[in-house]
């Protein structure tokens, strides 16, 4: 895989879609060909279906679905999204072993830069089926299935978090693809 996936995690309300929206936009602007992958659950939800969130596997080939669309692109250098896959891990039934396993091997297969979202904008539930203590409870269950699993990570603050997300990413593509560096689209 040569595009860079940046995944931004943390539980519901926490700011993924925010960040994800403005480090897409910012990469864009600066010339690397960039794409947002949403989430397709909170499609669902505006839907008003929820039975998704009670089928994590057929909620996670959906979701790899969609990332996947912008990486079978060789042109686009990196995906941004807001639903990472192994969420679905978190959201799945602990004893779904074979679905966890899955999840992982393919998450591992990508070029991932993880962000940790940390509390620090008002929670909004708009676009959310939960609320802000059962999302600080999936921030929790990342926090672990991180350290368990060895995957590397950077915590920062809801608010800031594409500032840092943008500039990592940039060195990731400069450093693969020299003659991207100075190219700018309009504003």
């Amino acid at each position: 895989m040569t595009q860079l996936v940046v995944n931004f995690l943390g539980g519901e309300g926490v700011g993924k879609s925010t960040n994800a929206l403005l480090t897409a936009g910012k990469l864009k602007r600066n010339g690397i060909e960039t794409e947002y992958v949403p989430e397709w659950i909170k499609g669902q939800l505006y839907a008003g279906s929820t039975w998704g969130f009670k089928d994590q596997t057929y909620t996670y080939a959906k979701q790899r679905k969609l990332l996947m669309e912008p990486l079978s692109d060789p042109r686009i250098r990196v995906v941004v999204t807001d639903s990472p896959l192994i969420l679905s891990a978190i959201y799945s039934d602990p004893y779904d072993s074979r679905l966890r396993v899955k999840v992982l091997e393919d998450f591992q297969g990508f070029n991932n830069l993880n962000i940790l979202l940390t509390r620090t904008i008002p929670y909004s539930p708009v676009g959310r089926s939960g609320d802000v203590e059962q999302g600080k409870a999936v921030d929790a269950k990342i926090l672990q299935y991180l350290k368990i699993h060895n995957i590397p990570f950077i915590t920062a603050p809801g608010e800031d978090a594409e500032i840092l997300a943008f500039n990592l990413a940039a060195l990731w593509v400069y450093d693969r693809f020299p003659t991207l560096r100075g190219r700018r689209r309009g504003s």
